[in-house]
Protein backbone atom coordinates (compact mmCIF):
# COMPACT_ATOMS: atom_id res chain seq x y z
CA UNK A 1 0.00 0.00 0.00
CA UNK A 2 2.69 2.49 0.47
CA UNK A 3 4.29 2.11 -2.66
CA UNK A 4 0.69 2.67 -4.43
CA UNK A 5 0.35 5.88 -2.14
CA UNK A 6 3.80 7.15 -2.90
CA UNK A 7 2.65 6.73 -6.52
CA UNK A 8 -0.22 8.00 -6.17
CA UNK A 9 1.35 11.58 -4.45
CA UNK A 10 3.83 11.22 -7.40
CA UNK A 11 0.29 12.01 -9.33
CA UNK A 12 -0.88 14.91 -7.35
CA UNK A 13 2.78 16.62 -7.31
CA UNK A 14 2.36 16.45 -11.10
CA UNK A 15 -1.04 17.71 -10.89
CA UNK A 16 0.52 20.64 -9.18
CA UNK A 17 3.32 21.33 -11.33
CA UNK A 18 -0.03 22.38 -13.63
CA UNK A 19 -0.11 25.61 -12.04
CA UNK A 20 1.16 28.33 -13.34
CA UNK A 21 4.45 30.20 -11.33
CA UNK A 22 2.49 33.42 -10.46
CA UNK A 23 0.84 31.18 -7.82
CA UNK A 24 3.72 31.50 -5.66
CA UNK A 25 2.55 35.62 -5.83
CA UNK A 26 -1.14 34.56 -5.09
CA UNK A 27 -3.13 37.05 -3.56
CA UNK A 28 -1.41 40.35 -4.90
CA UNK A 29 -4.29 41.57 -6.36
CA UNK A 30 -5.81 42.12 -3.08
CA UNK A 31 -9.18 40.11 -3.86
CA UNK A 32 -8.40 37.95 -1.09
CA UNK A 33 -9.34 34.00 -1.08
CA UNK A 34 -12.63 32.64 -2.00
CA UNK A 35 -14.46 29.80 -0.99
CA UNK A 36 -17.03 27.58 -3.58
CA UNK A 37 -19.69 25.21 -2.60
CA UNK A 38 -21.82 23.16 -4.10
CA UNK A 39 -24.14 20.43 -3.34
CA UNK A 40 -26.27 18.68 -6.50
CA UNK A 41 -28.29 15.38 -6.77
CA UNK A 42 -28.36 13.26 -9.96
CA UNK A 43 -30.80 11.09 -11.43
CA UNK A 44 -30.67 8.11 -13.78
CA UNK A 45 -34.34 8.70 -16.04
CA UNK A 46 -32.95 5.69 -18.64
CA UNK A 47 -29.92 4.12 -19.82
CA UNK A 48 -27.55 6.68 -20.64
CA UNK A 49 -29.94 9.34 -19.82
CA UNK A 50 -29.49 11.40 -16.82
CA UNK A 51 -30.57 14.36 -15.21
CA UNK A 52 -29.01 16.45 -12.80
CA UNK A 53 -29.94 19.54 -10.05
CA UNK A 54 -27.69 21.83 -8.35
CA UNK A 55 -27.06 24.70 -5.62
CA UNK A 56 -23.88 26.62 -5.74
CA UNK A 57 -22.67 29.28 -2.96
CA UNK A 58 -19.62 31.04 -3.33
CA UNK A 59 -17.61 33.94 -0.91
CA UNK A 60 -15.09 36.19 -2.11
CA UNK A 61 -12.42 38.99 -0.24
CA UNK A 62 -11.41 36.49 2.71
CA UNK A 63 -15.35 35.26 3.26
CA UNK A 64 -16.14 39.02 3.31
CA UNK A 65 -18.75 38.91 1.06
CA UNK A 66 -21.40 36.66 -0.76
CA UNK A 67 -19.94 36.33 -4.77
CA UNK A 68 -23.06 34.81 -5.82
CA UNK A 69 -25.80 32.17 -5.79
CA UNK A 70 -26.95 29.70 -8.71
CA UNK A 71 -29.61 27.52 -8.89
CA UNK A 72 -29.34 25.57 -11.71
CA UNK A 73 -31.04 22.14 -13.72
CA UNK A 74 -28.98 19.69 -16.92
CA UNK A 75 -30.10 17.00 -18.42
CA UNK A 76 -26.99 14.38 -19.81
CA UNK A 77 -26.91 11.73 -22.68
CA UNK A 78 -24.49 9.38 -23.36
CA UNK A 79 -23.70 9.06 -27.09
CA UNK A 80 -20.89 6.39 -27.42
CA UNK A 81 -19.14 3.89 -25.22
CA UNK A 82 -16.95 1.33 -26.33
CA UNK A 83 -17.19 -2.52 -25.46
CA UNK A 84 -14.88 -2.28 -22.11
CA UNK A 85 -16.36 0.72 -21.24
CA UNK A 86 -13.15 2.55 -21.19
CA UNK A 87 -13.77 5.43 -24.07
CA UNK A 88 -17.09 7.96 -23.66
CA UNK A 89 -18.61 10.53 -25.56
CA UNK A 90 -21.33 12.17 -23.78
CA UNK A 91 -23.58 15.81 -24.63
CA UNK A 92 -25.16 17.92 -21.86
CA UNK A 93 -27.51 20.88 -21.41
CA UNK A 94 -28.97 23.31 -19.12
CA UNK A 95 -29.66 26.26 -17.43
CA UNK A 96 -28.10 28.41 -14.19
CA UNK A 97 -30.23 31.68 -12.32
CA UNK A 98 -27.73 32.94 -11.12
CA UNK A 99 -27.41 36.22 -7.77
CA UNK A 100 -23.96 38.20 -8.42
CA UNK A 101 -22.77 40.21 -6.00
CA UNK A 102 -20.97 43.23 -7.60
CA UNK A 103 -18.42 45.65 -5.88
CA UNK A 104 -18.05 48.88 -6.10
CA UNK A 105 -16.63 50.30 -9.57
CA UNK A 106 -14.84 53.38 -10.29
CA UNK A 107 -14.45 54.89 -13.96
CA UNK A 108 -11.94 57.40 -14.51
CA UNK A 109 -12.55 60.73 -15.98
CA UNK A 110 -11.05 63.89 -16.81
CA UNK A 111 -8.12 65.11 -14.69
CA UNK A 112 -8.41 68.55 -13.71
CA UNK A 113 -5.31 70.58 -13.41
CA UNK A 114 -5.69 74.25 -11.75
CA UNK A 115 -4.34 77.21 -14.39
CA UNK A 116 -3.04 79.05 -11.52
CA UNK A 117 -1.86 76.67 -8.34
CA UNK A 118 -0.20 72.84 -8.84
CA UNK A 119 -3.05 71.23 -7.71
CA UNK A 120 -4.70 68.24 -9.65
CA UNK A 121 -7.75 66.07 -9.29
CA UNK A 122 -8.63 63.03 -11.02
CA UNK A 123 -12.93 63.30 -11.69
CA UNK A 124 -14.52 60.20 -11.28
CA UNK A 125 -17.42 58.22 -11.04
CA UNK A 126 -18.08 55.58 -8.36
CA UNK A 127 -21.11 53.23 -8.67
CA UNK A 128 -22.22 51.18 -5.31
CA UNK A 129 -22.04 47.65 -4.79
CA UNK A 130 -25.14 45.90 -5.66
CA UNK A 131 -26.43 42.43 -6.91
CA UNK A 132 -27.77 41.70 -10.36
CA UNK A 133 -29.46 38.80 -11.60
CA UNK A 134 -28.21 36.83 -14.64
CA UNK A 135 -29.50 33.50 -16.53
CA UNK A 136 -27.27 31.16 -17.75
CA UNK A 137 -27.86 28.86 -20.49
CA UNK A 138 -25.41 25.76 -21.73
CA UNK A 139 -24.28 22.83 -24.11
CA UNK A 140 -21.52 21.03 -23.49
CA UNK A 141 -19.88 17.60 -25.67
CA UNK A 142 -17.50 15.95 -23.38
CA UNK A 143 -15.63 12.74 -24.36
CA UNK A 144 -12.88 10.60 -21.77
CA UNK A 145 -10.26 7.85 -21.59
CA UNK A 146 -9.08 5.22 -19.21
CA UNK A 147 -6.05 4.40 -19.53
CA UNK A 148 -5.28 2.09 -16.85
CA UNK A 149 -5.92 3.57 -13.58
CA UNK A 150 -5.83 7.17 -15.36
CA UNK A 151 -8.59 8.89 -16.97
CA UNK A 152 -8.44 11.93 -19.12
CA UNK A 153 -11.24 14.26 -19.79
CA UNK A 154 -11.94 16.81 -22.20
CA UNK A 155 -14.86 18.86 -22.43
CA UNK A 156 -15.81 21.66 -24.98
CA UNK A 157 -18.76 24.07 -23.92
CA UNK A 158 -20.67 26.93 -25.01
CA UNK A 159 -22.29 29.47 -22.63
CA UNK A 160 -24.64 32.57 -23.08
CA UNK A 161 -25.50 34.33 -20.26
CA UNK A 162 -28.45 37.09 -20.04
CA UNK A 163 -27.96 39.75 -17.47
CA UNK A 164 -31.09 41.54 -16.59
CA UNK A 165 -31.62 45.34 -16.33
CA UNK A 166 -31.16 47.31 -13.15
CA UNK A 167 -30.72 50.84 -11.60
CA UNK A 168 -27.24 51.26 -9.26
CA UNK A 169 -26.87 54.01 -7.48
CA UNK A 170 -23.62 56.63 -9.12
CA UNK A 171 -21.83 59.25 -7.72
CA UNK A 172 -20.14 61.61 -10.06
CA UNK A 173 -17.15 63.41 -8.09
CA UNK A 174 -16.29 66.75 -9.70
CA UNK A 175 -13.77 70.14 -9.34
CA UNK A 176 -16.12 73.52 -9.19
CA UNK A 177 -13.95 76.33 -9.45
CA UNK A 178 -17.12 78.67 -8.38
CA UNK A 179 -17.89 77.01 -5.59
CA UNK A 180 -15.12 78.70 -2.68
CA UNK A 181 -15.54 77.02 0.82
CA UNK A 182 -12.36 79.20 2.55
CA UNK A 183 -8.93 78.57 1.82
CA UNK A 184 -7.94 74.93 1.59
CA UNK A 185 -4.37 75.13 1.33
CA UNK A 186 -4.62 77.76 -0.98
CA UNK A 187 -6.83 76.12 -3.65
CA UNK A 188 -9.98 77.71 -4.36
CA UNK A 189 -12.79 76.05 -4.99
CA UNK A 190 -14.07 72.32 -4.05
CA UNK A 191 -15.01 68.96 -4.79
CA UNK A 192 -18.58 68.39 -5.61
CA UNK A 193 -20.60 65.14 -5.76
CA UNK A 194 -23.59 64.37 -7.52
CA UNK A 195 -25.63 61.36 -7.14
CA UNK A 196 -28.51 59.46 -9.37
CA UNK A 197 -29.62 56.32 -9.90
CA UNK A 198 -28.77 55.03 -13.62
CA UNK A 199 -30.01 52.26 -15.06
CA UNK A 200 -27.30 49.81 -16.45
CA UNK A 201 -28.36 48.40 -19.55
CA UNK A 202 -29.26 44.26 -20.29
CA UNK A 203 -26.22 42.97 -21.66
CA UNK A 204 -25.80 38.94 -23.12
CA UNK A 205 -22.25 37.57 -23.19
CA UNK A 206 -21.04 34.29 -24.90
CA UNK A 207 -17.80 32.58 -24.08
CA UNK A 208 -16.49 28.98 -25.17
CA UNK A 209 -14.48 26.62 -22.43
CA UNK A 210 -12.46 24.40 -23.15
CA UNK A 211 -11.57 21.66 -19.93
CA UNK A 212 -8.93 19.12 -19.53
CA UNK A 213 -8.75 16.85 -16.88
CA UNK A 214 -6.80 13.97 -15.45
CA UNK A 215 -7.95 11.61 -12.75
CA UNK A 216 -5.81 8.78 -11.17
CA UNK A 217 -7.50 6.19 -9.36
CA UNK A 218 -5.20 4.87 -6.35
CA UNK A 219 -5.37 1.33 -5.64
CA UNK A 220 -6.40 0.49 -2.57
CA UNK A 221 -7.25 4.20 -1.04
CA UNK A 222 -10.38 6.13 -0.70
CA UNK A 223 -9.03 9.45 -1.58
CA UNK A 224 -8.07 9.91 -5.54
CA UNK A 225 -6.63 13.24 -6.74
CA UNK A 226 -7.60 14.83 -10.14
CA UNK A 227 -6.86 18.19 -11.73
CA UNK A 228 -7.60 20.19 -14.83
CA UNK A 229 -7.09 23.39 -16.70
CA UNK A 230 -9.57 25.42 -18.38
CA UNK A 231 -10.02 28.47 -20.88
CA UNK A 232 -12.56 30.76 -21.27
CA UNK A 233 -13.16 32.09 -24.73
CA UNK A 234 -14.64 35.68 -24.99
CA UNK A 235 -16.93 34.90 -28.42
CA UNK A 236 -18.36 38.82 -27.89
CA UNK A 237 -14.38 39.66 -28.46
CA UNK A 238 -13.24 37.16 -31.37
CA UNK A 239 -12.65 34.39 -29.36
CA UNK A 240 -10.26 36.50 -26.86
CA UNK A 241 -9.08 35.04 -23.66
CA UNK A 242 -11.11 35.90 -20.96
CA UNK A 243 -9.44 34.04 -18.26
CA UNK A 244 -7.46 30.21 -17.24
CA UNK A 245 -8.90 28.51 -14.31
CA UNK A 246 -6.46 25.58 -13.06
CA UNK A 247 -7.59 23.38 -10.25
CA UNK A 248 -6.05 20.70 -8.08
CA UNK A 249 -8.14 18.51 -5.44
CA UNK A 250 -8.87 14.45 -3.71
CA UNK A 251 -12.06 12.89 -4.43
CA UNK A 252 -13.97 10.67 -2.63
CA UNK A 253 -16.89 8.19 -2.92
CA UNK A 254 -19.09 6.45 -0.38
CA UNK A 255 -20.87 3.67 -1.80
CA UNK A 256 -21.11 4.33 -4.88
CA UNK A 257 -23.81 7.07 -4.59
CA UNK A 258 -21.74 9.95 -2.38
CA UNK A 259 -19.15 11.85 -4.04
CA UNK A 260 -17.49 14.45 -2.14
CA UNK A 261 -14.38 17.05 -3.46
CA UNK A 262 -12.28 19.16 -2.13
CA UNK A 263 -9.77 21.26 -4.48
CA UNK A 264 -7.79 24.36 -4.64
CA UNK A 265 -8.46 26.71 -7.66
CA UNK A 266 -6.44 29.54 -9.34
CA UNK A 267 -8.00 31.76 -11.68
CA UNK A 268 -5.63 34.06 -13.66
CA UNK A 269 -8.20 36.59 -14.64
CA UNK A 270 -8.07 38.49 -18.13
CA UNK A 271 -11.54 40.04 -17.34
CA UNK A 272 -15.06 39.50 -16.14
CA UNK A 273 -16.60 39.21 -13.48
CA UNK A 274 -14.96 36.78 -11.15
CA UNK A 275 -11.97 38.65 -9.06
CA UNK A 276 -10.78 35.88 -6.91
CA UNK A 277 -7.73 34.44 -7.70
CA UNK A 278 -7.33 31.71 -5.34
CA UNK A 279 -10.25 30.03 -4.14
CA UNK A 280 -10.90 26.60 -1.73
CA UNK A 281 -14.29 24.47 -3.33
CA UNK A 282 -15.99 21.97 -1.56
CA UNK A 283 -18.61 20.04 -3.76
CA UNK A 284 -20.85 16.91 -2.57
CA UNK A 285 -23.48 15.22 -5.20
CA UNK A 286 -26.02 12.46 -4.80
CA UNK A 287 -26.84 9.69 -6.98
CA UNK A 288 -29.79 7.84 -7.09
Amino acid sequence: MGKKFFKGLIIATSCIALLPASLSAQNNDGEGIGFWSSIGAEKKIAKGFNADFEVEYRMRDNFNHTDRWTVGAGLSYRLYRNEDKTFSVKADMGYKYMNVWNAEERDDKDLYVHPDVDYTFQEYNLDEAYNITKHRAYVSLSASYELGRFKFGLRERYQMTYNDKIQVMEHKYRYNEAIVEGDTDGIPGSITKESELEWKDAKTSNAFRSRLSIDYDIPNFKVNPYCSVELFNNLNKNFALNKTRYIIGGAYTYKKVHSFKLYYQYQDQKSGDDPNSSVIGFNYKFEF
